[in-house]
């Protein structure tokens, strides 16, 4: 699935995130065993598995019932984060051009930005 979405990314794996969500939605909307509901869930039914993918969107409602059933105070979400930028938009006066791990085009650019006192570096792909 991801290789059917894949973009040029030098060493790592990339893919248009269009492409992949489509495939993935595919994917699990054909399965037979799996039910997608589209609809406010305020609790979980315990007696069937359950896979809960609600993201930080999860209504107050659901959000309560899983902090109950799993005794925490607080709901954590975690997400990959991926800067999209266009080329055309970065200032190469204060950028360089680099290649990830030194193998074949330079792919990447390096901005050093100021947060505060310390120096930062930023990568980005040009792709």
């Amino acid at each position: 699935m991801c290789r059917a979405a894949e973009v040029p990314a030098g060493g790592a794996l990339a893919v248009d995130r269009d492409t992949f969500a489509q495939k993935v939605t595919d994917t699990i909307s054909s399965h037979p065993n799996i039910r997608i509901v589209r609809q406010e869930v305020t609790e979980l039914d315990y007696s069937i598995p359950t896979i809960v993918a609600s993201g930080p969107l999860t209504s107050q409602a659901l959000s309560e019932h899983l902090m109950e059933r799993t005794q925490h105070d607080g709901l954590a979400f975690f997400d990959a984060i991926a800067p999209i930028v266009h080329a055309d938009s970065i200032n190469m006066e204060i950028a360089f051009r680099a290649s990830r791990y030194d193998r074949g085009e330079q792919e990447l650019a390096i901005i050093s930005i100021a947060h505060s006192t310390k120096k930062n570096m930023i990568t980005l792909s040009m792709n």
